[in-house]
């Protein structure tokens, strides 16, 4: 128990062991540039996506419809008798 609080204590006081990333070790100006860039990407990847869905439905939709012009008409035979 005492050794589980030594190695609390020291990593809490000793930041820099235990950097979670490589962009967090790098200078200011250049992981301020990644994380931007990085986040217009992650915001922006989704929408694209739901774009594209919406597109390709609205083409297949405009695929199916029927060509304009008159409906077609329906061939009634006439009953034979006398």
């Amino acid at each position: 128990m005492r050794w589980t609080w030594v190695i609390t204590v020291s990593l809490f006081f000793a930041p820099a062991l235990a950097l979670g990333c490589a962009v967090c070790g790098t200078g200011p100006e250049r992981s301020r540039a990644a994380y931007i860039s990085m986040t217009a990407l992650l915001s922006l990847l989704p929408l694209t996506m739901l774009g594209a869905l919406v597109w390709l439905f609205v083409r297949r939709l405009r695929r199916l419809e029927p060509k304009e012009g008159p409906p077609p008409r329906e061939v009634v035979s006439e009953p034979s008798g006398p």
